[in-house]
């Protein structure tokens, strides 16, 4: 009792450790709460709207100007703005900067494909294009040909407060509605903004590591499981997605673009779309009789996928709402489907005794609902406003991608629950074949044991007799010992190989046979001396494969049982082929604990020497056919 309470002690202050250690790590996903930053942007960030996003103009005013005359364009409550806009022509946007500031503020304008100039107080401060008359109301910026790889920031100087900022922007665009949209953008301090990168870098590092980890995990089980000839493509599959979606989360980190150079594909996008894919073939690959339906689902959403990169580069700008809907709503909508068709379909695997969904439906069930319902509970209204926002757009993003996240992680940790009781299976597996192994052994010695015994009785007996009949003056008890003699004489072993062992092994389980009426056909008994087997593993072969035979016709039911034997010597191998008059099984129950073993040996022993193995279950026979080499 003493020493239990010591370790529950231990564990308690293990598991203090724990927490603190967790929220000192955690800390580091939280920027520091001095740290200023106001996020001016019209926008929300990421594809999807989040679920507490609503809308606020945040004191722009939005317009063109042609000369001294602005121009209000309308807000659509979404982040764009339209209105008298011509294709090309530059816009505006301006407020007063009213917000608290430390020393030394920056404007960080995510202006990644578009030339910006900006102005304080009507004084320029910072343009792209330094060649024009940049002035407000003068400006016609060009779209730009080449995307910055990083947001650009820009320095205010230090008495900005209570004055306006002014940003004019280059649209670009040719729509017949024309409509701008402003860049996102942020107003900071140095040390805020370098806080929210450190709180940015470990919220992306942490779950990105997960994935890689993860993934990496799965190739090495992958690449061990084709080291012993064996194929488990959902493996790969899992692996697949989980680095695409740690790609995805590297993607959507806002310090990427410095990194990674702008392009005119959207890689984040094509990142989760091709980890959805992926995650799809993971499940096709165990749907067992849904299979067909599901590679199904899968190409379609991979095309889709795949259709969004060629849109990107063929066209610089989308001029019809067919292109928009084809590059954004198309491929959603069909990951969206897929998914939730295979999340259902789950369950009737399940009932089919599939072992990976007898995890995985339970468990992405669980997953989703308590999602489902943490989202409801904290952001109900949000969750129906992005529900009408999806039927109406045809635009899921806000619910594909939570639940890819859920399903991934359920996916995973069903195959990890799969992988460990498939192994503890193989290890039970093990522990019964070597004792079965060591059972064979031992069966063989008493085998052996009485066969020599009944020699040396039969040596003994003849000798005694020959004593006798010398002793003996009477003819009729000469005459009798002599039959005895001669009986003795005529007593040999059923078969004789020319392999001692194979000799005691075959010869006691075909006299087992022939005890319980079973008739023993000999084709050839010729075998070589050696064998290239060890003592027990040739003791285990012929152990097991004698066995089955034994207790395949024994149990058959047949009228006229029957063993055929024929071992020989061809072409460089030994060749054994052993026929019974066993029928086929009928399958009325699940086979006992154990059932199967002598098989599994049998294939095991013939594989390590390379040798082969063949089969065959006719109606009323069953034949084993095994070739060992000999050089």
């Amino acid at each position: 009792m003493r020493y239990q309470k010591a370790w529950l002690a231990g564990a308690a202050a293990l598991m203090l450790l724990c927490v603190a250690l967790g929220w000192a790590l955690l800390r580091y996903a939280r920027p520091e709460q001095t740290a200023a930053t106001y996020d001016l942007s019209l926008r929300w960030a990421g594809e999807a709207m989040p679920g507490d996003w609503v809308y606020d103009q945040k004191g722009w005013q939005v317009f063109v100007q042609e000369g001294d005359t602005p121009v209000a364009l309308t807000a659509d409550g979404f982040g764009g703005f339209s209105g008298d806009v011509q294709p090309g022509q530059t816009f505006y946007f301006s407020r007063v900067l009213d917000e608290e500031l430390g020393s030394d503020p920056n404007l960080q304008v995510e202006a990644y494909g578009e030339n910006v100039a900006v102005f304080l107080g009507g004084m320029l401060i910072y343009t792209d294009c330094p060649e024009q008359d940049n002035r407000i109301g003068y400006l016609t910026l060009p779209a730009r040909e080449q995307p910055r790889s990083a947001a650009l920031t820009v320095s205010l100087p230090g008495d900005c407060a209570g004055k306006t900022v002014t940003i004019a922007q280059s649209t670009g665009l040719d729509w017949e509605m024309p409509k701008v949209w402003p860049v996102p953008v942020l107003l900071t301090c140095p040390y805020a903004h370098e806080s929210e990168l450190i709180a940015e870098s470990f919220r992306t590092a942490v779950p990105a590591a997960l994935c890689f980890f993860g993934g990496a995990a799965l190739l090495v089980l992958f690449l061990g499981q084709l080291r012993r000839g064996q194929r488990d493509a959902s493996l790969l599959w899992a692996a697949l997605s989980l680095l695409l979606w740690m790609a995805a989360i590297l993607m959507s980190a806002s310090f990427t673009g410095m990194v990674l150079r702008q392009t005119r594909v959207d890689w984040l996008a094509l990142c989760k779309g091709l980890s959805l894919t992926a995650l799809l073939a993971l499940l096709t690959s165990r749907a067992g009789r849904f299979r067909s339906a599901f590679w199904v689902l899968t190409g379609l959403t991979g095309l889709t996928c795949l259709l969004c990169p060629v849109i990107d580069l063929r066209y610089e700008v989308l001029t019809s709402d067919w292109l928009v809907n084809l590059r954004t709503s198309v491929p959603q909508m069909t990951g969206f489907i897929s998914l939730y068709a295979v999340l259902i379909c789950a369950w009737g695997c399940w009932r089919r005794t599939q072992r990976f969904y007898a995890f995985f439906a339970p468990i992405s069930a669980l997953i989703t609902g308590a999602l489902l319902l943490g989202a409801c509970l904290l952001h109900g209204r949000q969750l129906l406003v992005q529900l009408q926002l999806a039927v109406r757009y045809l635009t899921p993003a806000y619910f594909l991608w939570p639940l890819t996240l859920s399903t991934t992680i359920a996916a995973a940790v069903s195959l990890a629950a799969e992988l460990i009781e498939r192994e503890l299976r193989r290890r039970e597996s093990a522990r019964l074949i070597d004792t079965r192994c060591e059972l064979t052994m031992q069966h063989y010695e008493s085998l052996r044991a009485q066969n020599e015994q009944v020699m040396m009785l039969l040596h003994d007996m003849n000798k005694h007799y020959s004593m006798l009949r010398q002793m003996s003056g009477e003819e009729n008890v000469q005459r009798y010992l002599d039959e005895l003699l001669l009986q003795n004489a005529s007593i040999r072993p059923v078969v004789r190989s020319g392999n001692a062992m194979l000799d005691v092994i075959i010869n006691g389980k075909l006299t087992q046979a022939i005890n319980a009426g079973v008739r023993i056909e000999l084709v050839r008994t010729n075998a070589p001396e050696a064998l290239p087997l060890s003592d027990a593993e040739l003791c285990s072969l012929m152990m097991n494969l004698m066995d089955n035979a034994v207790d395949g016709v024994l149990g058959s039911g047949a009228q006229q049982p029957f063993i055929r034997l024929d071992m020989h010597i061809k072409n460089g191998f030994f060749v054994c082929c052993l026929e019974n008059s066993a029928k086929k099984p009928e399958k009325t129950k699940a086979p006992e604990p154990g059932h199967g073993l002598g098989l599994k040996i049998i294939r095991q022993i013939v594989e390590r020497c390379n040798g082969l193995l063949e089969m065959e279950q006719g109606e009323d026979c069953y034949r084993v056919t095994l070739a060992l080499p000999l050089g």
